[in-house]
């Protein structure tokens, strides 16, 4: 892989038709390295095919696309209105080791963040971090369209055009817009009528979502299964072939089941719960004493859906980079949802 290194962990990678996005080096980490209590085991992410890696490259940036390939680019207006497959092929367009950014790979980013006690600010309010309205980024899709329902145009800024407390270590050399801009699809994590299934480790990686060996997660000891009784599901009723998802003042918003919860208040009615679970791994449920955090945590119970992370523009203290909602379809297409590749060697 032909690349240019920068400052810090940051390095330019070139992809098969030699066009260059910014990366951020993630080196390897251990469970133990980011919860309390944890085993002294790899962390999921920098774990393919049963094979441990020395590192993990993350887009810099939320993608644009050229000449259909994901680019981290800065200053640009992210890309929106692609589908999770049209986003996954992007990625992979660019050749072997890229791929999708997985709900593995961004779960490590976010508890080492909590870790190291750098959770990034962002545009969620409008252009500005709405906790230090001084910080802003540079509006770029004022000429957007407005969907119906929303109010005003589109706010998003350019790609790590905001201060550097918007980075996932603080510094100009991390990891920009995890909190708020655009939501980002991830792979390797789904519900699938309501009951969480996973591709282990980092495995989703390697596949298509269409290809991807999905197992489910038992209720009793939270390991991967292919199917059966009492496996991990995520909705407000009870379900005799499971375990309802549960959290401190839940509140059904409609007739599809969709329910919705302060991260810090997100909880698995299991009555395993030791540091380092797979929930805790995957930045589903808080790990330890996590301190308050609002960031929202929500689900659409029907149908296969896919994780967004992060928040957009509007969603003010409910955005943040331990936000998620199981929302997207495997073609929808919204204004406020994009992507961001990573990379693997092979």
């Amino acid at each position: 892989m032909k690349q240019l290194n920068l400052t810090g962990n940051n390095v330019i990678l070139y992809d098969d038709l030699n066009q260059e996005s910014v990366m951020v080096r993630i080196p390897k980490f251990r469970l133990s390295d980011v919860i309390d209590g944890a085993p002294d085991l790899v962390h999921p992410a920098f774990i393919v095919d049963g094979e441990e890696k020395e590192c993990i490259y993350i887009s810099k940036y939320q993608n644009v696309v050229r000449s259909e390939r994901a680019c981290s680019l800065p200053g640009e207006d992210p890309a929106v209105l692609y589908s999770i497959e049209e986003a996954e092929r992007f990625c992979r367009n660019k050749g072997k080791g890229w791929h999708l950014m997985t709900s593995a790979e961004w779960a490590a980013i976010a508890l080492w963040c909590l870790k190291n006690e750098t959770l990034p600010r962002g545009n969620n309010d409008g252009g500005r971090a709405w906790d230090k309205p001084h910080e802003h980024g540079t509006v770029v899709s004022l000429q957007g369209v407005v969907p119906e329902g929303e109010e005003g145009p589109p706010m998003r800024v350019g790609c790590g055009s905001g201060p550097a407390s918007w980075s996932h270590d603080g510094t100009l050399a991390g990891i920009f817009d995890l909190n708020g801009n655009i939501w980002e699809m991830t792979a390797g994590l789904r519900l699938h009528d309501g009951v969480l299934e996973c591709v282990a480790d980092n495995d989703a990686a390697r596949y298509t979502l269409e290809s991807a060996p999905w197992s489910q997660i038992c209720a009793d000891d939270l390991t991967l299964k292919e199917s059966g009784d009492r496996a991990l599901s995520m909705t407000e009723g009870a379900m005799a072939e499971g375990v309802r998802f549960t959290a401190a003042e839940m509140r059904k918003k409609d007739a599809n089941q969709e329910i919705l919860a302060p991260f810090s208040e997100l909880t698995w009615e299991t009555d395993l719960c030791e540091p380092g679970n797979l929930l805790q791994q995957l930045c589903l449920t808080p790990s330890g004493d996590a301190g308050h955090h609002t960031d929202a945590g929500w689900a659409v119970t029907e149908g296969v859906r896919y994780p967004i992370r992060g928040g957009y523009w509007v969603n003010r203290e409910m955005a943040g980079i331990l936000a998620y909602g199981f929302y997207m379809q495997a073609e929808d297409r919204y204004f406020d949802v994009g992507f961001r590749c990573c990379y693997i060697e092979e």
